[in-house]
């Protein structure tokens, strides 16, 4: 891994390792850091980017978080028209 991948993959293994219970989120409980790094997941998983070890069952279990995929659903399904948008 290279630069920001791996740094990523750094802190996301150290919160598991410091934190981490018996859920796969960064501490044992959902929180708001799991929330910031939604958009990184979703990315990670456009590109094609692998992860090993104590952070592919994070990966995965915010991939498959409920509101994760509400999120998901919402962005895949509308159209974005502005109106008088003008630049």
């Amino acid at each position: 891994m290279v630069g920001v991948v791996a740094h990523i993959d750094n802190v996301w293994t150290d919160c598991r390792c410091q934190f981490g219970g018996e859920e796969a989120f960064l501490s044992d409980q959902l929180t708001i850091a799991d929330a910031f790094y939604a958009p990184i997941v979703r990315r990670f998983r456009t590109y094609g980017i692998k992860l090993a070890g104590e952070v592919t069952a994070y990966f995965d279990a915010l991939w498959n978080w409920p509101d994760m995929q509400v999120w998901l659903d919402d962005a895949n399904g509308g159209h974005w028209i502005i109106k008088n948008f003008k630049v």
